[in-house]
């Protein structure tokens, strides 16, 4: 099928977000992360001060991609909550995109031990109590609903 998609990752840091993305990328991907605004010379210096200019940043990537009519755009960041994802869902569906959100399943252990920011177990389960999706799960969004139409499981993510 020969159709634009966004998917927009959610799950908490050390939770296969990235690893799932190069499992499905291909050569019409482009991938929009907040993360990408604290590469220097190959090395993530995160600095939490900057973490809103990271976003516009992302956001900024994202308009360009969506412009340049990009096949497959992956977003990249936690997406915990509504106001998170919001912005990526209305340009991707005022452009004629279709969405997919994926929720990715989490363990808090593994998660911690994966993820390469250093973000304690306290503050992997707060994202994880305050998402408001069910993990697990991959939910198709349209204008008017946001729908449930598959699983995902940490097999699939690669761990």
């Amino acid at each position: 099928m020969n159709r634009n998609i966004v998917y927009i990752l959610v799950g908490v840091p050390g939770s296969g977000k990235s690893t799932l993305i190069h499992k499905m990328m291909d050569e019409h991907t482009t991938i929009v992360s907040a993360d990408h605004y604290f590469m220097r010379d190959g090395k993530y210096c995160f600095d939490r001060q900057q973490l809103g200019k990271a976003h516009a940043s992302c956001q900024s990537n994202f308009e360009l991609a969506i412009k340049l009519r990009t096949k497959t755009i992956f977003v990249d960041n936690t997406n915990i909550r509504a106001r998170d994802r919001k912005f990526y869902i209305d340009m991707a569906l005022d452009n004629d995109y279709e969405v997919e959100i994926l929720a990715l399943p989490v363990d808090v252990n593994i998660s911690v031990a994966r993820n390469v920011h250093g973000v304690p177990a306290e503050a992997i389960q707060r994202m994880k109590d305050s998402c408001d999706l069910e993990f697990g799960k991959i939910y198709k969004v349209t204008k008017t609903d946001t729908t449930v139409i598959g699983e995902i499981t940490r097999e699939q993510v690669g761990f």
